[in-house]
Protein backbone atom coordinates (compact mmCIF):
# COMPACT_ATOMS: atom_id res chain seq x y z
CA UNK A 1 0.00 0.00 0.00
CA UNK A 2 1.17 3.90 -0.84
CA UNK A 3 2.04 5.93 1.85
CA UNK A 4 0.07 9.59 0.84
CA UNK A 5 2.31 11.82 -0.84
CA UNK A 6 3.23 15.30 0.79
CA UNK A 7 2.64 18.02 -1.21
CA UNK A 8 5.72 19.67 -2.85
CA UNK A 9 7.50 22.37 -0.88
CA UNK A 10 7.07 26.04 -1.74
CA UNK A 11 9.75 27.29 0.33
CA UNK A 12 6.93 28.81 2.42
CA UNK A 13 7.12 28.24 6.61
CA UNK A 14 3.55 26.76 6.17
CA UNK A 15 4.73 23.69 4.26
CA UNK A 16 6.86 22.19 7.50
CA UNK A 17 4.57 19.04 7.38
CA UNK A 18 5.94 15.95 8.28
CA UNK A 19 4.38 12.34 7.27
CA UNK A 20 3.47 11.74 10.50
CA UNK A 21 1.39 15.27 10.74
CA UNK A 22 -0.44 13.82 8.14
CA UNK A 23 -3.87 12.65 8.98
CA UNK A 24 -5.38 9.88 7.09
CA UNK A 25 -8.80 10.58 6.34
CA UNK A 26 -11.35 8.03 7.69
CA UNK A 27 -13.44 6.45 4.70
CA UNK A 28 -17.03 6.41 6.03
CA UNK A 29 -19.42 3.65 3.77
CA UNK A 30 -21.85 4.84 1.70
CA UNK A 31 -24.81 3.97 4.63
CA UNK A 32 -27.47 4.96 1.89
CA UNK A 33 -26.15 2.50 -0.89
CA UNK A 34 -25.83 -0.31 1.86
CA UNK A 35 -29.37 0.25 3.01
CA UNK A 36 -30.78 -0.01 -0.56
CA UNK A 37 -29.20 -2.84 -1.72
CA UNK A 38 -30.44 -4.72 1.79
CA UNK A 39 -33.69 -3.88 1.24
CA UNK A 40 -33.27 -5.20 -2.50
CA UNK A 41 -32.17 -8.75 -0.83
CA UNK A 42 -35.05 -8.47 1.50
CA UNK A 43 -37.58 -8.07 -1.13
CA UNK A 44 -36.03 -10.72 -3.39
CA UNK A 45 -36.32 -12.91 -0.62
CA UNK A 46 -39.59 -12.25 -0.15
CA UNK A 47 -40.74 -12.79 -3.17
CA UNK A 48 -39.25 -16.29 -3.01
CA UNK A 49 -40.60 -17.05 0.09
CA UNK A 50 -44.00 -16.06 -1.61
CA UNK A 51 -43.11 -18.49 -4.02
CA UNK A 52 -42.33 -21.63 -1.46
CA UNK A 53 -45.32 -20.52 0.19
CA UNK A 54 -47.68 -20.78 -3.35
CA UNK A 55 -45.64 -24.35 -3.62
CA UNK A 56 -46.17 -25.75 -0.58
CA UNK A 57 -49.61 -25.03 -0.93
CA UNK A 58 -49.60 -26.41 -4.39
CA UNK A 59 -48.48 -29.77 -3.23
CA UNK A 60 -50.67 -29.49 -0.07
CA UNK A 61 -53.40 -29.79 -2.48
CA UNK A 62 -52.18 -32.80 -4.83
CA UNK A 63 -51.71 -34.77 -1.67
CA UNK A 64 -54.98 -33.77 -0.21
CA UNK A 65 -56.35 -35.18 -3.67
CA UNK A 66 -53.77 -38.15 -3.83
CA UNK A 67 -53.06 -39.23 -0.54
CA UNK A 68 -51.12 -42.06 -0.90
CA UNK A 69 -48.31 -40.48 -2.88
CA UNK A 70 -45.87 -39.80 -0.72
CA UNK A 71 -43.48 -38.03 -3.18
CA UNK A 72 -45.61 -35.35 -2.57
CA UNK A 73 -45.44 -35.06 0.86
CA UNK A 74 -42.00 -35.07 0.58
CA UNK A 75 -42.36 -32.17 -2.27
CA UNK A 76 -44.24 -30.31 0.47
CA UNK A 77 -41.71 -30.85 3.44
CA UNK A 78 -39.18 -29.47 0.85
CA UNK A 79 -40.94 -26.28 0.24
CA UNK A 80 -41.57 -25.63 4.05
CA UNK A 81 -38.13 -26.11 4.43
CA UNK A 82 -36.84 -23.63 1.38
CA UNK A 83 -39.61 -21.14 2.99
CA UNK A 84 -37.87 -21.69 7.18
CA UNK A 85 -34.52 -20.67 5.42
CA UNK A 86 -35.97 -17.81 2.98
CA UNK A 87 -37.33 -16.62 6.23
CA UNK A 88 -33.97 -16.64 8.22
CA UNK A 89 -32.15 -15.53 5.70
CA UNK A 90 -34.69 -12.24 5.75
CA UNK A 91 -34.33 -12.01 9.36
CA UNK A 92 -30.53 -11.82 9.32
CA UNK A 93 -30.38 -8.70 6.31
CA UNK A 94 -33.61 -7.20 8.32
CA UNK A 95 -31.32 -7.67 11.51
CA UNK A 96 -27.91 -6.21 9.50
CA UNK A 97 -30.47 -3.50 8.14
CA UNK A 98 -31.27 -2.71 12.16
CA UNK A 99 -27.68 -2.67 13.16
CA UNK A 100 -26.69 -0.11 10.16
CA UNK A 101 -29.42 2.41 10.93
CA UNK A 102 -28.59 2.13 14.81
CA UNK A 103 -25.23 2.86 13.53
CA UNK A 104 -26.11 5.44 11.52
CA UNK A 105 -28.50 7.15 14.53
CA UNK A 106 -25.34 6.98 17.21
CA UNK A 107 -23.08 8.89 14.77
CA UNK A 108 -25.47 11.39 13.73
CA UNK A 109 -25.94 11.54 17.58
CA UNK A 110 -22.52 12.35 17.84
CA UNK A 111 -21.64 14.66 15.00
CA UNK A 112 -24.54 16.79 17.04
CA UNK A 113 -23.32 17.26 19.95
CA UNK A 114 -19.49 17.95 18.85
CA UNK A 115 -21.19 20.26 16.40
CA UNK A 116 -23.23 21.81 19.37
CA UNK A 117 -19.90 21.70 21.62
CA UNK A 118 -17.63 23.36 18.37
CA UNK A 119 -20.18 26.26 18.13
CA UNK A 120 -19.71 26.75 21.73
CA UNK A 121 -16.02 27.24 21.20
CA UNK A 122 -14.39 30.67 21.27
CA UNK A 123 -11.87 31.81 18.83
CA UNK A 124 -10.93 34.52 21.15
CA UNK A 125 -6.79 33.72 22.22
CA UNK A 126 -6.45 32.99 25.44
CA UNK A 127 -9.81 30.99 26.38
CA UNK A 128 -13.15 30.57 25.50
CA UNK A 129 -14.74 33.31 27.93
CA UNK A 130 -14.96 36.37 26.72
CA UNK A 131 -16.54 38.27 29.61
CA UNK A 132 -13.37 39.85 31.44
CA UNK A 133 -13.47 43.24 30.48
CA UNK A 134 -10.55 44.48 27.90
CA UNK A 135 -9.04 47.73 27.72
CA UNK A 136 -10.37 49.35 24.25
CA UNK A 137 -7.42 50.25 21.87
CA UNK A 138 -9.88 52.71 19.97
CA UNK A 139 -8.39 55.76 21.39
CA UNK A 140 -6.72 57.11 24.34
CA UNK A 141 -8.29 59.77 27.31
CA UNK A 142 -5.40 62.40 27.85
CA UNK A 143 -4.54 60.93 31.13
CA UNK A 144 -3.93 57.83 29.95
CA UNK A 145 -1.40 59.08 27.21
CA UNK A 146 0.38 61.80 29.76
CA UNK A 147 0.53 58.57 32.08
CA UNK A 148 1.88 56.66 28.90
CA UNK A 149 4.39 59.67 27.75
CA UNK A 150 5.44 59.69 31.75
CA UNK A 151 6.48 55.89 31.87
CA UNK A 152 8.59 56.60 28.01
CA UNK A 153 10.39 58.96 29.52
CA UNK A 154 11.21 57.35 33.00
CA UNK A 155 13.00 54.49 30.99
CA UNK A 156 14.08 56.14 28.20
CA UNK A 157 11.79 54.12 25.65
CA UNK A 158 9.24 54.89 23.43
CA UNK A 159 6.46 52.61 24.48
CA UNK A 160 3.52 52.45 21.85
CA UNK A 161 0.23 52.84 24.04
CA UNK A 162 -1.89 50.63 21.24
CA UNK A 163 0.90 47.78 21.01
CA UNK A 164 1.01 47.95 24.83
CA UNK A 165 -2.93 47.64 25.24
CA UNK A 166 -3.41 44.63 22.70
CA UNK A 167 -0.13 43.09 24.22
CA UNK A 168 -2.08 43.38 28.40
CA UNK A 169 -5.36 41.95 26.79
CA UNK A 170 -3.90 39.09 25.46
CA UNK A 171 -1.97 38.31 28.41
CA UNK A 172 -4.72 38.76 30.54
CA UNK A 173 -7.12 36.26 29.30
Amino acid sequence: MEDPKLPESTGSTNDTASATEVKKVVETPDYEAILVEKDNKISRLSTDRDNYRAGMLKYKKLADENPDDESLNEERIKQMIKQELVDSEIFKEQSEKDAIIKTIAIENKELKIALANKSQISNMPGGASGSEETIKTDGLTAEQQAHFDRISKEIGVKIDPKKFLENYNRINK
